[in-house]
């Protein structure tokens, strides 16, 4: 399929207009900017020929992406573009969730009849998404990978900025290290390949899709692990319905698209398990939580700044104890490295201070000083989660599936699940204010009661949360 991108070309100009810009016509070939969208209550002032306006330039939006594509589907009749259900359902295809097929109303006859204004916002996104997909099909995948100066360097398939500067050193390095371990024997020393097959996992996973920025302040988020782009615009603009919640979304690779993300522990066991080489990070100990927070911000930097520590003190630590002639120490060290990934950064940042002297030299001071004060937290001191929000968040995972939605009340079902996943889990007690019904900290001489769960916790909290919740 030969694509042609210069049929956008007349589209571009919008890129130097603020997001809420709104674009008409200007001629056949070029657009203009023609006011700023004003919020949905515009539509309650919005004329005939306002709409009929932005349903031109919508109209010349749909040809100028067909012709890009070389998409079949478009026919013009009595001077109006039409455009068939098979054209939209391959663009949507293309471009996804940033090309908001609703807002151009198809009717029956292929006409453009939503009359809502074309935003500057809405072009970019569009325009930076076809560019991927063009990309994509033209055969430079974006898994693509392309040997530069010794180095597997990989490109983004979420169309983000890759951070060159502090990851880019550290792909060179663990590319040195892979091939000096080679020389190793695969079965007394199968730990350190397998460690550094988790560094490069991590790495590539940090590097290619979760720390990565948006190409500008009016693009869609291209992390791996975002806010959801329709509602965060939705917000923006003001849209939002009354009493409609956040929502989060994530990258899965399987079906090659953002799906809802429901809480951390189908997040953690689901797809960052994996992603990681298998390992476990404590993602309650960040500030997010799924039915509470209005961002997904602290979660995300919670997982990067562990998931950078751990690929560069490995990194790090590797060539310093080549350097002090101590790889054997270290690989020895490797055997057992800690259970999660939290405990894994604080034993290499304490091998580092038993047995070497330099590490982390290619980082700037306040890096240094960051990545320490993550390693460091005592886990003990961390804010330990809560019962009531442990089981809130085994709740929205299952909540759409069928047998739970015909559950009328707690019963040993779901007490078995909850079971499974939480005895014995260290959590902090709490209680329940039937006047404000919300979850308090439940004290003792003044101190939060913090113990292991037992299944009597669980069944008294799960019978409580599912009758406050679903009932």
């Amino acid at each position: 399929m030969a694509i042609n991108l210069q049929a956008l070309d007349m589209f571009r100009t919008a890129t130097d207009w603020t997001g809420k810009g709104i674009a008409n016509l200007d001629g056949d070939d070029a657009i203009k900017q023609n006011g700023t969208y004003g919020g949905p209550l515009g539509a309650l002032r919005r004329s005939k020929i306002e709409q009929a306006a932005n349903n031109e330039v919508r109209t010349e939006l749909l040809r100028a992406l067909g012709t890009a594509f070389g998409l079949s589907g478009m026919s013009e009749e009595n001077g109006k573009v039409k455009f068939s259900k098979d054209f939209m359902d391959r663009l949507e295809s293309l471009i996804g969730a940033d090309f908001k097929r609703d807002d151009f109303k198809i009717d029956h006859e292929g006409n453009v009849t939503s009359g809502r204004p074309l935003t500057a916002r809405r072009i970019k996104a569009i325009l930076t998404r076809a560019e991927t997909a063009a990309t994509e099909m033209s055969g430079t995948s974006p898994t693509e990978k392309t040997e530069k100066t010794g180095k597997a360097a990989k490109l983004t398939k979420l169309g983000g900025v890759r951070k060159e500067k502090t990851y880019g050193p550290y792909a060179e390095k663990l590319a040195t290290i892979k091939h000096e371990i080679a020389k190793l024997d695969k079965g007394d020393d199968s730990h350190v390949f397998s460690f550094f097959n988790r560094v490069g996992k991590t790495l590539g996973f940090l590097y290619d899709e979760l720390d990565v920025d948006r190409v500008n302040d009016e693009a869609p988020d291209p992390s791996a692990l975002r806010n959801d782009q329709e509602y965060e615009w939705k917000k923006e603009l003001g849209e939002l319905n009354e009493g409609e919640k956040p929502s989060f979304e994530y990258f899965d690779d399987k079906q090659g698209k953002y799906v809802k993300f429901e809480s951390s522990y189908s997040y953690q066991n689901g797809l960052l398990w994996n992603k990681v080489g298998g390992g476990l990070l404590h993602l309650e100990r960040s500030s997010f939580r799924t039915n509470e927070s209005d961002d997904i911000a602290p979660l995300r930097k919670y997982i990067v700044d562990n998931l950078r520590l751990f690929v560069m003190k490995s990194i790090d630590v590797y060539f310093a104890a080549k350097e002090a002639g101590k790889l054997d120490l270290f690989f020895e060290h490797l055997r057992e490295p800690g259970a999660c990934l939290e405990d894994q950064c604080l034993h290499l940042v304490e091998f580092e201070a038993k047995h070497l002297s330099d590490g982390l030299q290619g980082l700037s001071s306040s890096e240094v000083d960051e990545l320490e004060r993550i390693a460091k937290q005592d886990p003990a001191k961390l804010a330990t989660p809560d019962v009531d929000r442990q089981i809130g968040d085994i709740y929205d995972e299952i909540g759409n599936e069928q047998w739970f939605l015909d559950k009328e009340e707690f019963d040993d079902d779901i007490a078995k699940i909850l079971i499974e996943r939480l005895q014995g889990k260290t959590c902090a007690i709490t209680k329940y204010n039937t006047s404000t019904h919300k979850f308090e900290p439940l004290l003792e001489k003044g101190k939060p009661v913090v113990r292991p769960l037992t299944a009597e916790d669980i069944r008294t909290f799960g019978a409580l949360i599912f009758k406050e919740t679903f009932m």
